[in-house]
């Protein structure tokens, strides 16, 4: 039997792949070139021969080693008639089965059984399988070695096609390797693999085409974390949005302390794709920066998605004198990053109200309150910093993240002059008046002469002593005895004691 040329064009690809390598063995015995596993006219695959032309041969036959008649050994399985005849498509051949081995005879009439009793030398076709491993989404390949060329074979090529697409190029593995890990196979995806030893005068040889189907639950394509954000200043509240086609049934929440060691699983959920999920952790320390991530695990226990990690956010403040100096953490890591923090300020317990914002690289803010020194307020100043996602998110999530609340308590403190001259130049030195942090919310203020007869009296916080001993007349120089007794607006008492002169320019 022959190969027609018709045939050849239909197995072009294949061809490409066996004939450039050409070249002849001997002039004496009949040597194959290459064999490699093509697809014949009903789309089966068959092993597929080329040799070296003797001149002056009347043909040549094809033999296989196969089992016949209980007997394992070499048959002729066809003969051909020309010494043009120099390949060969064994139709009955079966490589996807196994590997299968073959020599060329040269025909000889003259001699008995048609052959001259010269063998050439023995090849083997490649055979491959696959098995995939549905806990690691990897698909295992392994084959046999090329066996016939005189030359070393220099490698074997890994073609992959994924869903019906084309053949491409993934890996090359030296010649005492014979195995092959694919990984991130997808769920419910069919690949299929072709193997191609290559030789060091360029020979090829082509395997059978092996596939598999991924068949595994579709792993998520994404999981987002929206947040970790303080709720009533007591706990932390995260959540994730989950790929809404995934098929994975278990989620496990994972925490750590930020950027250190392991991750321990906080919490479990199971039953299926939620699509959402939200935890509030009851036991986490606000000021210790967490890190929340939500990884996917599929049935063999292992991880087959990760989120991107959340973190919270740790504020912190001081005051010096009138200016309360706040400091946090970067939040990260959201997909989109970090538009910016915005600040609210809650004065003794009242509403939580925006006072400004900085951009994702400033993680600072002062805030001046010494506007306030004269206003009825109290004197608990407290802050919350929210830290806003940008719109680069590719799932439409804009997140939000709020800090634990930071309070700084300006203590209520009174300042009294020790002296005043009603006749200075200056007017603030001219009246006796306290000066206090913020604004009292009840007031009292006596003053009494050196003979203990009160000379001066007021609830006004406003209101000043101008040195006046009472009884209309002028302010007289002397030594005064004072008492004075607020009350701050937050229900703390304070009195204060002491002597004020009264003293005249000259």
């Amino acid at each position: 039997m022959y190969l027609p040329k018709p045939y050849l064009l239909r197995i072009l690809f294949w061809l490409t792949a066996v004939l450039p390598g050409y070249t002849q063995y001997s002039d004496t015995i009949p040597q194959i070139d290459s064999l490699s596993v093509v697809v014949d006219t009903a789309g089966q695959e068959k092993p597929f021969m080329v040799w070296n032309r003797l001149p002056g041969a009347e043909g040549y036959i094809i033999f296989q080693w196969k089992l016949q008649n209980v007997n394992w050994g070499w048959y002729g399985i066809d003969t051909t008639y020309s010494e043009t005849d120099t390949s060969y498509l064994h139709l009955n051949g079966m490589p996807g089965s196994q590997s299968e081995k073959y020599r060329i005879g040269e025909l000889d009439s003259a001699s008995q059984n048609n052959w001259n009793g010269a063998f050439g030398e023995i090849h083997t076709t490649i055979h491959s399988s696959a098995k995939f491993d549905p806990c690691e989404a990897t698909i295992a390949l392994e084959w046999n070695k090329y066996r016939g060329w005189q030359e070393e074979i220099l490698e074997y090529r890994i073609y992959t096609s994924e869903n019906g697409g084309p053949f491409i190029y993934s890996a090359s593995q030296v010649p005492n390797d014979t195995t092959w890990l694919f990984t991130g196979a997808g769920a419910y995806s069919e690949y299929c693999f072709r193997i191609r030893a290559v030789s060091a005068e360029g020979r090829t040889s082509t395997s059978n085409t092996v596939c598999v189907t991924a068949d595994m639950p579709r792993p998520p394509g994404y999981i987002n974390a929206d947040q970790a954000t303080v709720k009533n200043n007591e706990t932390i509240v995260v959540s994730f949005h989950i790929d809404p086609l995934a098929e994975t049934g278990e989620y496990r929440l994972l925490r750590r302390s930020a950027g250190q060691g392991t991750y321990d699983t906080l919490h479990v959920f199971s039953g299926g794709n939620p699509g959402y999920v939200e935890y509030t952790d009851e036991e986490a320390d606000l000021n210790v920066l967490w890190e929340y991530r939500l990884a996917a695990v599929n049935e063999c226990g292992k991880t087959v998605c990760l989120s991107n990690a959340a973190t919270n956010i740790s504020l912190h403040g001081n005051a010096i004198d009138f200016l309360v100096h706040l400091v946090w953490n970067a939040y990260r890591e959201w997909i989109g990053g970090v538009d910016r923090y915005v600040i609210y300020r809650s004065i003794g317990n009242g509403p939580f109200l925006e006072i400004g914002a900085t951009d994702r690289l400033n993680n600072t803010y002062t805030d001046d309150i010494s506007g306030f020194r004269t206003q009825a307020v109290p004197g608990l100043f407290c802050y919350r910093v929210t830290a806003i996602e940008s719109a680069g998110n590719p799932y439409g999530i804009t997140g939000e993240s709020r800090s634990n609340i930071a309070c700084i308590e300006m203590e209520t403190d009174i300042r009294f002059p020790s002296a005043i001259v009603p006749n200075s130049n200056i007017p603030v030195n001219r009246v006796f008046k306290p000066v206090y942090t913020f604004f009292p919310r009840e007031y009292y203020l006596v003053i009494y002469n050196r003979w203990n007869n009160k000379v001066f009296e007021t609830t006004n916080p406003s209101e000043g002593w101008d040195g006046n001993p009472g009884g209309g007349t002028t302010p007289q120089e002397g030594i005064y005895i004072y008492y004075c007794k607020i009350k701050n607006m937050d229900g703390d008492v304070v009195e204060k004691t002491g002597k004020v002169a009264v003293l005249f320019r000259k």
